[in-house]
């Protein structure tokens, strides 16, 4: 592998992985949980479906803004929305607000491990990009092998704005490392897909 640990920028992708995996981790396994407070049983399915279409709307749309503001700017902005959603999450009481937020929140992680997903492939090198994915996926791993353990000491007694909060203060450092270490992040050339015609190719081919 061809590069150093104090010059490679990966090395801080890496952490910013681990840290931003731990945040989505640590609160996944009450997510449900959290929203039946909020609602009936049958409205959490909604809630989740009505977080995915916005998610693949917001995938589609995507490579607009990246064009716009570029892909450091762009995640930054998600990240920050991210962390004052569960700052939200962990504070605010109304369930509109909260159902609400849970959905940005939901989008939002998306649309960052989409952003993350550019930055590792521009910094991949062909003779290393198994490698560089290897250790991207592992740091990610990691932090969802210790997320239940760490939720489990949080959660007490239904308190599930602990958990938020900690997923919250989690965040902190993964947005830190994004805004000081990858600040000179270079964007490729982003090209957008047609809609329709790229689902209309993709039915064909399935039907091949």
């Amino acid at each position: 592998m061809s590069f150093t640990i104090r010059r490679n920028p990966l090395i801080s992708v890496y952490l910013l992985s681990f840290f931003l995996t731990l945040h989505v981790a640590v609160p996944v396994y009450i997510n449900s949980s959290f929203l039946e407070t909020l609602t009936n049983a049958k409205s959490v399915g909604l809630i989740y479906t009505a977080a995915s279409l916005l998610s693949v709307l917001a995938l589609y749309l995507i490579p607009r803004l990246l064009k716009s503001v570029g892909d450091f700017r762009a995640t930054l902005i998600f990240l920050a929305l991210e962390l004052a959603a569960f700052f939200g999450l962990a504070t605010l009481k109304d369930p509109k607000i909260l159902i609400a937020l849970f959905i940005l929140s939901y989008t939002l992680i998306y649309l960052i491990s989409f952003d993350l997903d550019i930055i590792v492939e521009s910094f991949s090198r062909d003779s290393a990009t198994g490698s560089i994915r290897g250790l991207y996926l592992t740091s990610a791993n990691i932090a969802w092998v210790l997320a239940p353990t760490r939720a489990a000491g949080i959660l007490t007694d239904g308190d599930y704005w602990r958990v938020y909060m900690a997923a919250a203060i989690l965040l902190i450092p993964a947005l830190v490392i994004f805004a000081r270490k990858l600040e000179h992040f270079r964007d490729p050339r982003y090209n957008t897909a047609p809609f329709w015609s790229t689902a209309l190719q993709g039915g064909e081919t399935a039907r091949a």
